[in-house]
């Protein structure tokens, strides 16, 4: 990619409910310019893009890719990208920005998603086109969800939760047998709501150090019962899920702030930076600093500026 007129990377994050973190945005405004953007972009959430109309061109990372009518795109929260539509041309795009982690663990009783190197890579490192023609499941699901959100009928969270369930599973499986071989991502698991104290709780206190006797006792459990049920829904140890934690805050440290990487280790929790290293390339398949000259926010790093996500268009 030809990168010589890209002035700047912004960082453009929205807002979400805690509640409901999902934002739709569409409507006919959405017609996109024909000029493509100098600055490339990235926010701190899952963007889903629906290409109504038209057909347009993308970058992502690093590649150029097309777009036409009834694609979906899916571009992870650390991924550089920008739209724009075919010369002479407004495309008519809706998108949804959707913490998917947070939103699917909001429902008890749903299935958890197996594979969590896969489901993270998938919200923040995954890009992709998906054409409409090839997937047309993962396209109804993007328009019915968004639907519900002209429709706003009672209760139609829950509806959209389970379009995104389903959509989560599909996009996983597409990335799996792109990248991966295996056993299958999604199991059923009545045990899944009795651990979400845990996994709140560890998620938000990531970086201190606690026992695995405090997380059981969260959640009820003798400690040997807490792991033997944690292992079996999460399909990882309840340590390595604290060090998958902590890596990932690493690597949004590492896109978006000027930190050393010794800082970094000991701000997501690490106590020996020869720990840090080793868990993040097990995990990241790259060092540290190997992470921060990648393609990407990081490459551009002190070029990004951080400004609120858009509402409407880029006006160009």
């Amino acid at each position: 990619m030809n990168t010589s007129h890209i002035q700047s990377v912004e960082y453009r994050p929205y807002e979400l409910d805690s509640n409901f973190p999902v934002l739709a945005l569409q409507g006919d405004s959405w017609r996109l310019s024909d000029v493509r953007s100098p600055r490339l972009h990235f926010h701190n959430c899952l963007e889903i893009g629906f290409c109504r109309e038209g057909n347009a061109r993308m970058i992502l990372g690093e590649e150029e890719v097309a777009v036409h009518a009834g694609d979906i795109t899916c571009v992870g929260s650390e991924v550089v990208h920008t739209t724009w539509s075919d010369p002479g041309t407004r495309s008519l795009w809706s998108y949804i920005f959707v913490d998917l982690g947070q939103l699917l663990e909001s429902v008890g009783g749903l299935p958890a998603l197996q594979g969590q190197d896969i489901f993270y890579n998938m919200q923040h490192l995954y890009s992709a086109v998906l054409p409409g023609d090839e997937h047309p499941g993962i396209r109804n699901l993007i328009q019915t969800s968004l639907n519900e959100f002209v429709w706003n009928c009672d209760n139609f969270e829950y509806a959209v939760r389970g379009y995104f369930l389903a959509f989560t599973v599909h996009v996983m499986n597409i990335y799996r047998r792109q990248f991966f071989i295996g056993s299958p991502l999604v199991h059923t698991h009545q045990n899944t709501v009795s651990l979400m104290p845990a996994l709140d709780y560890m998620r938000r206190h990531s970086q201190e150090d606690f026992s695995v006797d405090s997380l059981a006792a969260l959640c009820h459990m003798s400690p040997a019962s807490f792991r033997r049920t944690f292992s079996s829904v999460m399909g990882t140890s309840p340590l390595n899920y604290l060090i998958q934690l902590r890596i990932h805050n690493a690597v949004s440290l590492l896109s978006t702030t000027d930190m050393s990487v010794l800082d970094i280790s000991e701000a997501v929790g690490f106590h020996s930076i020869s720990s840090f290293n080793r868990n993040f390339y097990a995990i990241m398949q790259k060092k540290p600093s190997e992470w921060r000259k990648t393609p990407g926010p990081a490459a551009a790093k002190k070029q990004v500026k951080t400004l609120a996500g858009w509402m409407a268009p880029e006006a160009l």
